[in-house]
This record gives structure tokens, sequence and C-alpha cells, in this order.
């Protein structure tokens, strides 16, 4: 029987999201619902993988080999997507965001523009910044179908000249958008005739409910420069153990990214835990996963009835069909995301993340993070509730 009631205290453990939430909100003894990890235990099949490979007791020097990295990889995309992976399609990466970075140093200059889908992964958007570049939105619409995005004006800002990359985010934070095949063949067409370059995120892939996920991936071609990025942390809740994995099909981008990481960089050892950690994840995790998914969809239930019912003149909020993040608007009330921020945190006490760090057209949205025991969800919706009937009071006529 897998618990995801189980309270599990995670206070002085270091964690940002209990630990460090004082230093970002400047409040102590926030309830936090805002940073992207779980306050769920890792699976069995993880945690016992890891303590087998403890046991050794010696961690040294570590290199891939098709029984640690390759083959965990394959079995799970064969599993769970039904895609056949190639060993050599497959590399290794210190993290998801560095083959994105690498990726945007090697197929843009300073000035360019990187194109994004706004809102926006907040980490997308820094990543663009800190690197000089220019970041090009192309909004996505919200309708009675979800989010939407307007390929024409896609396809427009393809054609910009300055415009050389485009980060897929599949499926989509903060919205939980999951992008249908037709929908992927259409940007990866729009790109590829407008040689953008393209880079797909799918961190939040195994988060996917009601739907089917498709991946970029099967729109690629062989001699395509594009890249699939994805990794352990999301999924199974194991952000501390940085470690991502990439997918192309052009072998000489592989090779010059293996090149960079164990020549240029240096990095000329893989981290055994984290080996040890996605061995037990992608064999002996699925159903743990399954369960999961399950257990957020009810808690997304539940936060879309506790608005309906107590928030509906002031709240809107849809469950989506991926990820633990709830994308929830205000936009109806017309309170800046300035107030609600500081009725969140004075009035409330809860640190909720304010829709303006995914983009400035989302200032009167905000991100939940629902992976959490339902008990402790509840409270922190009782201080939404609060909140925003304080909010209610202080600007009724």
């Amino acid at each position: 029987m897998i618990d995801f009631d189980k309270v599990t205290s995670r206070l002085g453990t270091d964690c940002v999201k209990f630990d460090g939430t004082s230093m970002l909100f400047n409040k102590e003894g926030l309830a936090p619902f805002w940073v992207a990890d779980m306050d769920f235990e890792i699976p069995d099949g993880v945690h016992q993988s890891i303590q087998n490979r403890l046991d050794a007791r010696i961690l040294g020097y570590t290199m891939l080999s098709d029984a640690n990295f390759y083959a965990p990889i394959q079995h799970w995309w064969k599993e769970r997507f039904n895609i056949d992976l190639d060993g050599y399609y497959i590399g290794s990466s210190p993290t998801v965001l560095f083959v994105i970075r690498e990726y945007m140093e090697r197929y843009s200059d300073v000035g360019d523009s990187i194109l994004i889908t706004s809102p926006s992964y907040n980490g997308f958007l820094n990543l663009i910044e800190n690197n000089n570049r220019n970041r090009l939105e192309c909004p996505l619409s919200k309708t009675e179908n979800g989010f939407e995005l307007d390929f024409d004006q896609f396809e427009s800002l393809c054609k910009d000249e300055k415009t050389k990359i485009y980060v897929h985010c599949n499926p989509h934070n903060p919205t939980g958008k999951v992008w249908t095949a037709d929908e992927n063949k259409k940007i990866y067409d729009i790109c590829k005739r407008n040689n953008v370059q393209l880079i797909s995120d799918e961190i939040h892939m195994d988060f996917v409910r009601n739907v089917d996920f498709s991946s970029m991936f099967k729109q690629f071609d062989k001699n395509d420069p594009f890249i699939v990025v994805s990794g352990l942390g999301k999924t199974f809740n194991l952000a501390s153990l940085p470690f991502g994995y990439y997918l192309t099909k052009h072998k000489a981008l592989k090779e010059s990214y293996d090149q960079r990481i164990k020549k240029e960089l240096n990095i000329i050892t893989e981290n055994s835990l984290t080996l040890a950690a996605l061995q037990g994840a992608y064999y002996d995790s699925a159903e743990w996963v399954d369960a999961l998914n399950a257990y957020i969809e009810d808690n997304m239930k539940l936060v879309k009835s506790f608005i309906d019912e107590h928030l509906s003149e002031t709240l809107s909020f849809e469950v989506p069909n991926s990820t633990y993040l709830a994308w929830i608007s205000f936009e109806q009330v017309g309170f800046t995301g300035e107030d609600v921020q500081k009725a969140l945190i004075e009035v409330g006490n809860v640190a909720i993340s304010p829709g303006h760090i995914y983009g400035e057209s989302s200032d009167q949205w905000i991100r939940l993070n629902v992976a959490t025991r339902r008990d402790y969800l509840l409270e922190g919706l009782e201080a939404l509730k609060k909140s925003f009937e304080h909010l209610k009071e202080i600007t009724s006529p």
C-alpha cells in the first residue's frame, strides 16, 4: 500500500521548500506551496537501489554502462511511451538546464532571440536573460479547450531572422498543457522550414493524466540537430541528486556534447548514487508513479471543487492534464499580483508562487503546488480563501 497521506517532516533537512521559504518570502512560518518538488517519500525501488549502492561502501569514479544508464532509459521509454531508443540517441548531462544552456550557446549568439511560449517556466527566462539573449514570447491563449497556441503568430515569430532557437516545454509548466502529436508536428514543421533550432524540455512527461503523452522526439528525423531533455528530479522527487539526460538523432551533435562535458569541462565521472536511483526508478517504480498520478489528480479535483464552492467569484481554475502545479487566475477581480502576494503572506501565512515570475502577462495568476498530503493541501486552500476574502473586504466600497 502506497501512503501519500503519510506525515513526513521536512523541517531541518535543509530543503529549499520548508527551510528556505523565509529567505524568499521574507517571513518566518509560512506554509510553502511554491517550489516544484513534492512532500512525498521517494519510492521503495529507488530507496533500495540507492541503499544497495551505499552498502558497497566505495563511491569512487563511476562510468556509464549499458546496465546502469542506457538500458533503464530504453526500458522506461518503451514501456511508458512505446518509443524505441537506440543507445546512441541517449546522452548524460549534469542537469536538464545545463543541456538547454549549452544548446543556446551552440546555436545562438549574444543579442539573438530565443522563442518561448508564455507564460513560461522561469528557469527558461533566467537562462535567456543571464546569457544575454533576447526573449521572444508567443502567448498561449486560454480557451474553453484549454491553453492553445496561435500557430500563425508562432510562425511569424520564427520567420524573424534574429530568432535562432525555440524552447518547447512538454508538458507545459506552468499551465499543465499536454501538447498533442498534431501540435508537436506543426511546431516541428514550422521550426524546420524556418531554420529555427528546437529543444524540448520533457521533465514533466510522467505526470500526464487522462490523455496520451506525445514526445517531440517522435517528430525528429535522423539529421535534425534537435534535442529532447528529461530527468528524474520531478517524477521521483530527486532534485537534490542533479542529473539529466538528453535524446537526439544527430550523431555529430551528441558527440560534441560528450566532448564538451568530458574534455572541455573535465567532468570525468558520473554520480553513482544517481545511476542507482535511475535503475530503481525506471525498473521498479512504475506502479508508484501510477499511484502518484491518481493521488495528484484527486488533489487537483479538490482544488477545483474548493474554488468552485468558496471562491468562484474571485478565482478561475480548470484541472490540468499534467504536472502537479495548479495554475490559478484572479483576472476576473482585478487585484494586482503585488496585492495578492501581500495578502497571502501577511493574512494567509502561505507561500504561493506569484504569476509574474513566469512572464509579465501572468501578473494576475498564481501557481500552487498540490504535491503534498491532502489534509495539508486543504489547509493551504483555507489560507487562500482567507487571503482573498480579506482582499475583497478591504476593497469593497
